[in-house]
């Protein structure tokens, strides 16, 4: 393959990442299973384009609003531009781990497409924790809080999927078009692309660090209720790193009395 074709691919799998993961209008044809299943290493990137549209929406919207309201704007933006992707299976995991007993009973709950108890309070929760953590933080550290977070929140997918077995197969969906875990190269390039994105910002390796933990905790727990992971459990980890690496920020901005 010559290096005209090869970038061609590249730049294609990236679309079709993109495609996957938002709404933005990058057309409705059916997904290649084939390029997604090579897409890994876009994860990060995705996050990066969701992040810098979200900020770019709260630097707009801050001058006439003030800061609390364009918080909100920026968040709902988000959910906007991914679909509520992974906040859906945050939900669904809240209301299996707290509805079920049993891994097979928790796994049928996350499975039905109705949002219960326990998966409203977790969302309420989600959003009133984001809200008030990006409201502790100034502009300088925002910026860099949001973008990181959507960064490593699309990486610790990856991760997930290199490290920790599969509960069972997701029964169709868009989450049942991924093969696999990523190779070796995938599993390189993804950490090569992250670091590249977050290490020239303020908080650019500790963040990541903290998400990485994060998200190994997450696994190992859902290995222990679940047997494995699956599309839900992705998405929940996507939205508790996003929310550590935020945290972190808030944290490293306190000044110590």
């Amino acid at each position: 393959m010559g290096i005209i074709d090869q970038i061609s691919r590249e730049w294609r799998t990236l679309v079709e990442s993109l495609r996957f993961f938002t709404r933005l209008p990058l057309g409705y044809a059916p997904h290649d299973a084939g390029l997604l299943a090579r897409s890994h290493p876009c994860f990060p990137v995705v996050g990066a384009v969701v992040g810098v549209i979200l900020l770019t929406t709260f630097h707009l919207v801050e001058p006439l609003l003030g800061r609390a309201l364009a918080v909100l704007v920026m968040l709902a933006g988000g959910w906007v531009l991914t679909g509520g992707f992974h906040e859906d299976g945050f939900a669904d995991v809240c209301d299996g781990m707290w509805g079920g007993f049993t891994p097979q009973r928790r796994l049928e709950i996350m499975k039905d497409s109705r949002v219960g108890t326990f998966g409203s309070l977790g969302l309420i929760w989600l959003v009133a924790m984001k809200a008030t953590v990006l409201g502790e933080l100034d502009s300088g550290l925002l910026g860099p809080a949001v973008f990181i977070g959507h960064v490593v929140a699309r990486a610790s997918s990856v991760l997930m999927l290199a490290v920790f077995p599969t509960a069972r197969s997701d029964g169709g969906g868009r989450s049942s078009l991924f093969v696999g875990p990523p190779t070796w190269s995938g599993g390189v390039a993804t950490v090569v692309v992250t670091l590249l994105l977050t290490l020239w910002l303020p908080g650019g390796l500790v963040a990541p660090a903290v998400a990485t933990g994060v998200s190994l905790l997450c696994g190992l727990w859902f290995v222990r209720t679940l047997g494995g992971i699956n599309g839900d459990t992705l998405g929940a980890t996507n939205q508790l790193s996003e929310l550590a690496v935020m945290l972190c920020f808030v944290v490293g901005s306190t000044p110590v009395s």
